[in-house]
């Protein structure tokens, strides 16, 4: 399977708390034939654990996903007739819809984590999109959050949080990286990259304070320690790299 040229140059993290899982079918033509193949999707977070990097060390990346969707290529798809003829499957197949939410969580760096099995029609798929949103949970250390990251910088320790609300979608617009699912242990990975984040020649965090003296830096848009600026910096430079992969 062939997938994901492009990095995804944001940062997220993965824990499954609920998962509703949605294919779409028509009710009045289901299609019993149709081959379909168990695929796993998962996510990666690629960071470097344990080891400071300008002086700032991750420790947890958390992030809060839904509304994750499959888009068929209907220009390579066997009996393709664009877009209003569903990827080829004519009336049997929409586009593939998985609901969630799901909340992913990450401690270490590059461990993949399956948060979904699914049944998928064998095909060529040349979209996927998913939604970063707040939390409603309200058992979660994300609730009315969408992402949070924990760690340390030179020692002390931090939290970061916000919770705008951003589409991510890649497109393969070339067939040659399509997404391509087969019977053949099919498993689609996201890899969200903090890396890029921390360098000091895009976030500096050395700047970060910690106004209340709790012990904590705390950076979010409604903290007490006055980093609030650097949140929505933060968030905005998020934003920034997702809307260049979306192009």
């Amino acid at each position: 399977m062939k997938i994901m040229k492009k990095p995804v140059l944001f940062i997220l993290a993965m824990f499954v708390t609920t998962l509703m899982i949605l294919t779409s079918c028509s009710k009045d033509n289901p299609a019993p034939n149709s081959e379909t193949a168990s695929t796993s999707i998962g996510a990666k977070a690629t960071f470097n654990l344990g080891r400071a990097v300008n002086d700032v060390t991750i420790t947890k990346f958390m992030v809060n996903v839904k509304n994750i969707e499959l888009e068929f290529d209907d220009d390579v798809n066997e009996g393709s007739g664009g877009d209003d003829n569903n990827g080829g499957f004519g009336p049997f197949y929409n586009d593939i819809e998985l609901d969630g939410p799901f909340e992913l969580e990450f401690t270490t760096n590059g461990i993949v984590i399956p948060f979904v099995n699914v049944d998928l029609p064998v095909a060529q798929y040349e979209e996927l999109e998913f939604e970063i949103a707040e939390s409603n949970n309200q058992s979660s250390v994300l609730f009315q959050k969408s992402i949070l990251i924990e760690g340390t910088v030179n020692t002390i320790p931090f939290l970061f949080w916000h919770n705008f609300e951003e589409g991510v979608e890649v497109d393969f617009e070339d067939a040659n990286t399509d997404i391509i699912i087969e019977n053949n242990g099919n498993s689609i990975l996201i890899n969200f990259d903090l890396n890029f984040l921390f360098n000091t020649s895009i976030i500096d965090l050395s700047t970060a304070t910690d106004g209340n003296a709790d012990g904590v830096i705390e950076i979010s848009p409604n903290d007490n320690d006055g980093n609030n600026a650097l949140a929505n910096t933060i968030k905005n430079i998020i934003k920034q790299s997702i809307d260049l992969l979306d192009d």
